[in-house]
């Protein structure tokens, strides 16, 4: 009872000596530390974008394709032309390759944008690794705030070039992979999630941590379930241009919310109990130092070593299956189902608002009213995830898709449990580095998963369009089989229900 209590007094003197040990002056009444809206916001940006840039890709795509020969593998017969489009005279590219009855199965078409989807993934994550490594890391010794303006700058400069793409539409498609350069050379998505989350976790004590990281999940999730459902309504009504001009605009709230009303915070040199004196006296290091810093994070031994490595490993597949579904399924639909923007948004905002549902309110009620482990959670929630993509990979119709959306409702769960057992794992003053590494590993594994399946996809139709699913559920059996294994560990040993930080038996 009393290493508890010692416990506890010893976090609250961490926790006061955020900011520099400064108590918060009046002036800043108006400011907070919720990163929520910053998320909603920003995932709602992205999410409303997704879909239309999957459909830009597309019709640009298919415009460079058949711009120099109307005489296309769906249009090959005159007559067929002639009562399709009446004068080929009058016919235009652009009025074709949006009618996706006739091109939705065209193979070539959908090479051509799963390749351009795949490089533009890569624009965006192959500069975002160093970025965010830096970005994760300055977030521990600087104003932690700051990073996360970073990779927001990086977006508005790629707004602007989205909409000059749209006003120009003949122009190549690849074009469009400034945008994607221009963001992930400031860090991209992956900094931007790491330094909020590292942000949060600073003002969390250990024991809130977990509920923190929920509502994070679920802001995320709120901004992604209401961009899904609106993003074919918004490009309806405002084109591709008025879309990306409206996305900007909201790209620039969030900057103003980052400077205005976030307060700041610099974590005392006495936090820093392992670092070097270079690291106390010195606001900037080189990239070998914050390179050294990651490593480290991860290698040091600690009672929960075990735990962190294996829950990164479990985080990292998840990650890699994520991202590899994510790149192809508007594809898919489209291929199947003959789904546009505005399909594809109705269901993927149903299926994001479901798991926001769940990771608000089901994921900590589970926890605290319950008594249900992280780990437990995040065993249930991936072998349903395993049952959805078993049964999207055979979809055959919109109803039957739109069946599988419940067995989706604990996905984002996995992503929350992984994240608190890893937060859980190290210092308060590791955060910023242990969700840079996270960071990191998610740019990787999201560029291997972008590699392996947009290249993978194509190959796969027109006959085996569902392999993809079922790889992707094989491979999730590993996290949930590390799940069990360290829940089973957890539960094994005496006193282990209280808090990891006594599970000394699991230091290797």
């Amino acid at each position: 009872m009393g290493d508890n209590n010692r416990k506890d007094d010893d976090g609250s003197v961490r926790m006061m000596a955020m900011s520099g040990g400064e108590k918060p002056s009046s002036s800043s009444g108006f400011q907070t530390y919720a990163m929520e809206p910053l998320l909603v916001f920003y995932m709602f940006t992205s999410f409303v974008k997704y879909p239309v840039f999957q459909t830009l890709l597309f019709e640009k795509s298919c415009v460079v394709r058949y711009k120099a020969n109307i005489f296309n593998p769906f249009s090959r017969c005159l007559v067929f032309q002639e009562q399709l489009f009446g004068n080929i005279d009058n016919f235009q590219d652009e009025l074709f390759c949006q009618n996706t009855s006739l091109v939705h199965n065209d193979v070539d078409l959908q090479t051509d944008a799963n390749h351009l989807y795949l490089l533009s993934t890569l624009c965006i994550l192959v500069p975002s690794i160093p970025s965010a490594l830096v970005l994760g890391s300055l977030s521990d010794i600087w104003n932690a705030k700051i990073p996360v303006l970073v990779p927001l700058f990086g977006l508005v400069v790629g707004d602007i070039n989205y909409i000059l793409q749209s006003v120009f539409f003949d122009v190549d498609p690849h074009w469009l992979l400034a945008s994607d350069f221009a963001c992930g050379i400031c860090g991209g998505y992956s900094a931007l999630i790491g330094t909020v989350f590292s942000y949060s976790a600073k003002k969390s004590k250990n024991s809130c941590r977990g509920r923190k990281i929920a509502f994070l999940e679920g802001g995320m999730g709120l901004g992604a379930t209401f961009g899904f459902l609106f993003s074919g309504l918004i490009r309806r009504y405002l084109d591709f241009s008025g879309t990306f001009v409206f996305i900007l605009f909201l790209h620039i709230i969030c900057i103003l919310y980052v400077i205005v009303f976030t307060k700041s915070i610099r974590i005392s040199s006495t936090l820093r109990v392992g670092a070097s004196i270079a690291d106390d006296n010195r606001l900037i290091r080189s990239l070998k130092q914050r390179v050294m810093d990651v490593w480290l994070v991860t290698t040091k031994l600690r009672p929960t070593r075990i735990i962190l490595l294996l829950s990164l490993l479990a985080l990292v597949v998840e990650l890699f299956s994520f991202s590899g579904v994510n790149d192809i399924q508007y594809s898919f639909f489209r291929f199947k189902l003959k789904w546009t923007d505005k399909e594809y948004g109705w269901y993927s905002g149903l299926t994001y608002g479901l798991g926001t549902a769940s990771v608000l309110f089901l994921y900590p009620w589970l926890r605290r009213i319950c008594g249900l482990d992280d780990l437990a959670i995040c065993a249930v929630a991936l072998l349903m995830k395993i049952a959805s993509l078993i049964s999207i990979a055979f979809v055959f119709s919109n109803w039957f898709a739109f069946a599988t959306v419940p067995l989706s409702v604990f996905n984002r769960c996995i992503s929350a449990a992984l994240r608190t057992t890893v937060s859980e794992s190290v210092e308060v003053y590791e955060q910023g580095r242990i969700f840079s590494v996270i960071s990191i590993l998610d740019s990787i594994v999201s560029m291997g998963g972008s590699l392996i399946f947009n290249t993978l996809y194509p190959l796969t139709l027109p006959s085996f369009s569902y392999l993809c699913y079922i790889i992707v559920a094989v491979v999730l059996l590993v996290p949930l089989f590390i799940s069990l294994y360290l829940l089973y560990r957890k539960r094994s040993l005496p006193g282990s229900n209280s808090t990891m930080d006594s599970n000394s038996d699991f230091s290797i």
